[in-house]
């Protein structure tokens, strides 16, 4: 049988402790007493000492309870980091998932801002700046098995969305226009409303089928070409709904 050693006081109240505590607590207390009951003095430093006493006897607490049917058939929901460890993800993306949100978002924007040479902005409505293009960074780990982007504001006064997935094995990074993501928006209804009428933001997956068109993947450095290809991809959409 497993078990754990616990201090109980006249009280009833109990305390598991470490192994090194309780050796430390077993010494002090057996040259003390004979192990069955005891006094033990505590002094406060005042101007006044008043002695503190209680009971204290040593005790098992068995751990059985860990053996039970409820316990062991008992599945608690997958944490993020069981999820990238179970799909294989690397060390260098261990780390970024074991970040919180605010430092995984800063991070991710300072990392792509110098990946791909653009200038940090000094403006709070968007991040950055490319040959004359403001840009607006979000991240996002896995949401079960995809990405989402949210609190995206309309708002901000940028030109594209510069969007990072943190997949397993490495990054990806896809740009979306502003304005094909506002005017998909309004075409079907405010259909990225993030929180009652959108009052905090917009979000969206990137499994979203009616986006998946301007969803540009940035291969390598080579941001001149996605910017290309977002703006195509953006001519053809609005050919299509004048």
């Amino acid at each position: 049988m497993d078990q754990d050693t616990v201090a109980i006081d006249e009280n009833g109240m109990s305390e598991v402790f470490t192994d090194i505590a309780l050796a430390n607590l077993y010494n002090e207390l057996k040259a003390l007493h004979d192990m069955t009951t005891f006094g033990l003095s505590h002094t406060q430093k005042t101007d006044s000492p008043m002695p503190l006493k209680a009971q204290i006897r040593i005790c098992t607490f068995t751990t059985d309870m860990f053996k039970t049917n409820a316990f062991t058939s008992f599945v608690g929901p997958v944490t993020m980091a069981t999820r990238y460890a179970e799909l294989g993800a690397t060390k260098n993306v261990m780390k970024l998932v074991e970040l919180s949100n605010a430092t995984f978002g800063k991070l991710s924007k300072r990392m792509l801002i110098e990946y791909y040479g653009m200038k940090r902005s000094t403006k709070t409505c968007n991040d950055a700046r490319y040959d004359n293009y403001n840009f607006k960074i979000k991240s996002s780990r896995l949401w079960g098995m995809k990405f989402k982007w949210e609190h995206i504001m309309p708002t901000y006064s940028v030109d594209y969305l510069l969007l990072l997935a943190l997949y397993p094995k490495r990054a990806k990074v896809f740009l979306l226009k502003k304005s094909a993501l506002i005017d998909i928006h309004n075409e079907f209804d405010n259909a990225f409303n993030q929180g009652p009428n959108g009052n905090q933001g917009l979000w969206f997956c990137n499994t979203e089928k009616r986006l998946s068109p301007h969803l540009i993947e940035v291969i390598g450095t080579d941001l001149d070409t996605a910017i290309k290809k977002s703006q195509l991809a953006y001519d053809k959409y609005k050919k299509t709904v004048s």
